[in-house]
């Protein structure tokens, strides 16, 4: 902080972002932590980048690809949308600093959304059905669409889950809660969900409503825009310095540092310390002599690089142990990104201009205007995540998981490649499970142990598939029981869909005139109607072991 400033310091007020929530005006004459100056440029009711600016591409029709020629043609035609989508923005309401941009919800719609509905409707067969309803909540839904997309699927393959499916939103911008509400009303289709769909528009932080019972909870790209902290250490010491920021009477930002952290922070660092099982990468990593040389270089800083730890994504952890206790995460975001500030773990700072990305050096600008996007450790997330909440993971990438839970082939093009597949390779996926690790069992008494946990939950999962000796040896299972009632429900709508085929096949030979229908007519008709029925068949070959095993772990006494 320049020496001149220091008056300045030690005069203007401490605010926090939940002080400036209110504000119609953006902060001059105040000081605040790093995070809660991030919040506030990202969620302020009033001039917040999510509550006033941002903007999400809806590409209008569902993307046909495999009538597209190649992932170079999907982007040219992309882009040709984005042009018209954002051409009609400006005929409305012309902006150049419309900061507009794309989710995979919304470039791989229904496909996208019906893989995660088949995750969500294979856990909750294997663990609760039917002894509670389907309840998802969704963290931050943009338009909406994951939602549309998810309960479409459910309503049309599984009425009979549908019945007892309960969507729930919470959107702390009041401006997409009323989008999405809006986008809910847009069709006679979407508007039958009304009654499986409440919008809470509400910071998740703000949370004060206990939900006991089983719960699947979406959180998807919305950890890398949780206000992180910038922590900096005395190279000799290793004394970490908590970052702030002082806005004079002018608007401008000057950052400094202080020994003196907050007890959010620093509980953010013991929590790492303890709960982290493998290296990650700060400051403070390699060697420590390279490290005090290179510190006593001319010119050499006396403090390390800013480490961004996110703080705010802990205190989300602690709200889903406080008040969703028997919840399901279901979270997939951005591991890696490319053009981010210096420092480890550190942000893209970026904006829009007539229709460019602007990219900038610093968190520190006009607030509202600038996306603030951090990248997300998975390795140091599941471990703290594993630690506050006692529940199991498994992080995969979004590519594995997709191929595990969509059908590819409807987003494949002509010339084989797959964009839904090779997009977002710098993401991933971590999937937590509603079970609690078993860290202090005695093993030899595991048996009841699980009955223990199958009387308490009142779940054949639990009975049927409860670890042998170890976290890895539930994923294991647990993974076999998916994948075998993945493909279980596959047969299911297999099934379902030759049902349908077939009596639309035969309604149309009744309804037809016989004798005004070619007999080349109608010989393919018959013949389509074999093969589908052929085809049955050999699926429920095939099938039938996977029946008898998911039918099994269904079944307890």
């Amino acid at each position: 902080m320049p020496p001149d400033k220091a008056p300045e310091f030690a005069k203007y007020p401490m605010v926090t972002a939940n002080n400036l929530r209110s504000r119609k005006d953006r902060p001059k004459r105040v000081k605040m932590l790093t995070r809660d100056f991030i919040e506030d440029s990202l969620y302020n009711p009033n001039y917040g980048y999510f509550s006033k600016q941002a903007v999400i591409f809806n590409p209008g029709e569902a993307f046909e690809f495999n009538r597209i020629r190649d992932e170079l043609d999907f982007q040219k035609i992309l882009g040709q949308r984005y042009t018209d989508f954002e051409d009609k923005l400006d005929d409305k309401d012309f902006n150049e600093t419309r900061q507009l941009w794309h989710t995979p919800t919304e470039l791989f719609r229904p496909y996208y959304g019906e893989a995660m509905a088949r995750y969500l409707v294979t856990n909750y067969m294997l663990a609760h059905h039917p002894f509670t309803d389907l309840t998802i909540y969704e963290l931050g839904a943009g338009n909406g669409t994951l939602m549309l997309n998810i309960l479409d699927y459910i309503r049309d393959v599984y009425p009979d889950v549908y019945e007892r499916t309960k969507y729930r939103i919470i959107e702390i911008s009041s401006a997409l809660a009323a989008l999405q509400s809006s986008h809910l009303k847009s069709s006679a289709a979407s508007r039958g969900h009304a009654g499986h769909v409440e919008i809470i528009n509400k910071s998740i932080f703000n949370w004060d409503i206990y939900v006991g019972a089983p719960c699947y909870f979406i959180a998807l790209e919305v950890f890398d825009n949780f206000a992180h902290d910038a922590i900096r250490y005395d190279p000799f010491t290793e004394q970490p310095h908590q970052g702030m920021v002082l806005i004079d009477d002018e608007g401008e930002f000057y950052e400094f540092y202080t020994k003196d952290i907050d007890p959010v922070a620093d509980r953010f660092l013991r929590v790492r310390h303890a709960a982290c099982s493998k290296p990650f990468k700060h400051p403070l990593s390699g060697s420590r002599l390279i490290r005090n040389l290179r510190s006593r270089l001319p010119f050499a800083p006396n403090l390390t690089v800013p480490e961004y730890i996110p703080t705010r994504l802990m205190q989300f952890f602690d709200t889903l142990r406080d008040y969703f206790p028997q919840h399901q995460l279901i979270t997939s975001d951005f591991n890696e990104l490319p053009g981010r500030i210096p420092g480890y773990s550190s942000p893209v700072v970026q904006t829009r201009y007539q229709r460019r990305t602007v990219p900038v050096r610093t968190p520190f600008v006009q607030q509202g205007y600038f996306d603030i996007i951090f990248p997300v450790d998975f390795s140091v997330m599941e471990d703290i995540y594993q630690a506050i909440t006692g529940k199991l993971t498994r992080v995969m990438s979004h590519k594995e998981f997709l191929q595990r839970w969509a059908y590819i082939d409807e987003t494949r093009t002509i010339s084989g490649e797959n964009p839904m597949l090779s997009w977002y390779k710098n993401a991933s996926t971590m999937l937590g499970h509603n079970y609690h690790q078993a860290m202090n069992v005695d093993w030899e008494d595991q048996d009841a142990y699980a009955k223990e946990v199958h009387e308490t939950t009142h779940s054949a999962y639990c009975w049927n598939f409860f670890p042998p000796a170890s976290a890895k040896g539930t994923w294991l299972l647990k993974e076999q029981a998916e994948a075998d009632s993945a493909e279980f429900l596959r047969f299911c709508e297999n099934h379902r869909a030759l049902e349908k085929m077939g009596s639309q096949l035969r309604e149309r030979q009744t309804s037809l005139d016989v004798e005004a229908v070619k007999d080349g007519k109608k010989k393919k008709w018959k013949q389509e109607l074999g093969n589908l029925e052929s085809k049955f068949e050999k699926w429920y070959r095939e099938h039938e072991e996977i029946y008898a095993k998911i039918s099994e772990a269904w079944s307890w006494e």
